[in-house]
């Protein structure tokens, strides 16, 4: 994959890796929200004797679809991440506390590799609102045709009724 990094082939210093993100990226994470994504990353590596300092920055934009109207919207973004990589596993602790909340990843002496293909994704997950709606962007509202259409669908649903059985239910619990 193009996000493993060969760490063994690497000198001892500081090294930077640049990704273009686009909808693919998102794809292989079964991640359907996202619908278009132009977000440059690069992943700054740190190469030390004993462990491997990642800092993940980027810059871009995403598109999605509003919750309210289904309008495409597009936002900025720019994720951050940092996480660690001991080279020695036998040397530390898995059960430590990790006082600066950072992600560190214990490596066996075998492995010659890492994929930062998942801290790149998760770099993400904090750029992306729980909500997403038209007005995320500035000065956009949502689609007004697309609004009354869902009020003329919600206001049929209103009009005929509860449903017998929920009634049932209902008064089962009022019994108590």
């Amino acid at each position: 994959s193009e996000f493993d990094i060969e760490f063994v082939k690497l000198k001892i210093a500081k090294h930077s890796l640049e990704y273009h993100i686009d909808k693919t990226f998102f794809e292989n994470f079964n991640n359907s929200d996202v619908l278009s994504s132009d977000v440059k990353v690069q992943v700054l590596l740190d190469r030390q004797e004993s462990m491997l300092l990642l800092n993940i920055h980027g810059d871009g934009m995403l598109n999605m679809q509003c919750v309210r109207c289904l309008n495409y919207v597009s936002f900025n973004v720019k994720p951050n991440h940092k996480c660690i990589y001991h080279l020695n596993q036998e040397n530390f602790n898995k059960n430590d506390n990790n006082p600066l909340d950072l992600d560190v990843v214990y490596l066996a002496s075998n492995e010659f590799k890492i994929n930062v293909a998942q801290y790149v994704y998760e770099s993400f997950l904090t750029q992306i609102p729980m909500v997403v709606n038209c007005e995320l962007e500035n000065n956009k509202s949502c689609d007004s045709t697309m609004l009354e259409k869902l009020k003329g669908v919600s206001k049929n649903e209103r009009e005929k009724g509860t449903d017998p059985r929920w009634d049932a239910l209902k008064k089962l619990i009022d019994k108590k």
